[in-house]
This record gives structure tokens, C-alpha cells and sequence, in this order.
């Protein structure tokens, strides 16, 4: 069974680390990346070859939606996880509209995290409430 690839893009380096050692202890999945902004999240995602991304809203340079909707286009087997400190309904239905596939808290459990990887992996919509 082969794992799945995730790539983790968000600009908090200690939730990175954690996150990128959390994935590589699940049997079924490996990080294959890192970014710290969404600004080369295109050719990052046509490099790397990601399954999944976990892509945090609010960071630095390139807006992360905008970055999604590109790389949604032009490959649409990449599947999204948002991932923000806060879960208000008209963020989600925007995420979800510009191609997201999920939507987790920044500050919630771990195990919600992977299982909404595996859930959007094998082709599940992954949404709060």
C-alpha cells in the first residue's frame, strides 16, 4: 500500500516540526515537503508530487487561497486541507468553493488533523460540524 504524500505549508516553524513528525510516524502517510508561505506553493506542489496539503490561511506573502485556487487548476488530484485558528461558516464555504477539500483548527486534535488527511485522501469531504 503506498503512503500518503503530504505536504505541509504554514509559518509557524514549531507547528511545522510537530505536525511534519506526526505525519512520518503514521504508517500510512510521509510529509514530502515544507513551506513557510504559499508563494512557490505551484511549483512546489508540480515538484513534490503531494496527495494532500495542509495549508494554513493567514501567512506572509502570497494570499494561501489564491495560491490554492492555481494549483486547483491545474491539477485537481492535489486535494486541500485549510487550516486556521478560527472556523467561522462563511471561511469554510469560501475555502471549500475556491477547491478545499477540508477544513481543521490549527489548535485541534491531532488525530482529527489525520484523520481528515486520510478522509480527503481516499476522496471524503473533511468539514467542521
Amino acid at each position: 500500500m503506498s503512503k500518503i504524500r503530504v505536504l505541509l505549508v504554514d509559518d509557524n516553524d514549531l507547528l511545522t516540526m510537530a505536525m511534519q513528525e506526526t505525519v512520518d510516524l503514521e504508517d500510512d502517510m510521509e510529509c514530502v515537503g515544507c513551506l513557510d508561505r504559499a508563494d512557490t506553493l505551484p511549483e512546489t506542489v508540480a515538484e513534490k508530487t503531494p496527495q494532500v496539503v495542509l495549508l494554513d490561511l493567514q501567512m506572509p506573502g502570497r494570499d494561501s487561497l489564491t495560491a490554492m485556487q492555481e494549483v486547483v487548476a491545474a491539477k485537481p488530484e492535489v486535494r486541500f486541507i485549510v487550516c486556521s485558528g478560527y472556523a467561522d461558516g462563511e471561511l469554510v464555504d469560501r475555502a471549500v468553493s475556491l477547491g478545499a477539500w477540508g477544513f481543521v483548527m490549527k489548535n485541534g486534535d491531532i488525530d482529527a488533523m489525520l484523520n481528515a488527511i486520510r478522509r480527503v485522501a481516499a476522496g471524503e469531504m473533511s468539514l467542521p460540524g
